[in-house]
């Protein structure tokens, strides 16, 4: 009787053994999996793009060379996070959208009336200062960078998919109001709808 007690709770450990195996080796699929899957990527996919060093870094290029700061404008803003949605949504990158829609349709849609006004845009990149020193070494996009009239800007930096791969979309708009007197009552309609929004 006590040897087949002996053998009875030597065949329950090795029970429990076996279950804690099968547990730890499915837990460890589960975890293993989980990291490729989900935290690596996401890791990877991590970005050091914020909006505000990007206006930073663009009033200092200026600061430098005598040019007035540039204020971030919230309609502004509100046109480049739409154009930032808008390109990853329609899976383009471009001043111009597959329909047909240019920069200055999503600035006017905003509400922002602009006596002029540009945009530059970037993805893929993982710094603020790598976009920065890209957009700085092309004429075009520098341009826009350093234009005496410009008064405002707005930086949208949006995740999202593109191309089936993870990115990071950023438009940068500037913009040179309209003086005030000259601003359609349309205007304060949309400046209210961004306010409300939180733009």
């Amino acid at each position: 009787m006590y040897k087949n007690e002996i053998k009875t709770s030597v065949s329950i450990i090795d029970k429990k053994a076996k279950n804690y195996i099968i547990f730890a080796t499915i837990l460890s699929v589960i975890i293993y999996f989980t990291l490729v899957f989900l935290i690596i990527p996401c890791r990877a996919f991590a970005t050091n793009i914020s909006e505000s060093k990007l206006v930073e870094l663009v009033n200092q290029e200026r600061k430098t060379r005598g040019l007035s700061e540039l204020s971030q404008d919230p309609q502004l803003y509100y046109a480049a996070k739409l154009k930032a949605q808008d390109m990853i949504n329609k899976n383009y990158f471009n001043h111009y959208s597959p329909n047909g829609k240019s920069p200055w349709d999503f600035i006017r849609n905003s509400g922002y009336e602009y006596q002029k006004a540009g945009e530059n845009l970037a993805m893929d990149f993982a710094t603020s200062s790598g976009i920065h020193n890209a957009w700085m070494a092309s004429e075009t996009h520098k341009n826009n960078i350093l234009k005496p009239d410009y008064e405002h800007i707005a930086i949208a930096v949006l995740k999202g998919n593109f191309n089936n791969k993870n990115t990071t979309m950023v438009v940068q708009m500037f913009g040179n109001p309209m003086p005030e007197n000259q601003y359609p009552a349309q205007s304060l309609i949309f400046g209210i709808r961004n306010f409300i929004l939180g733009f």
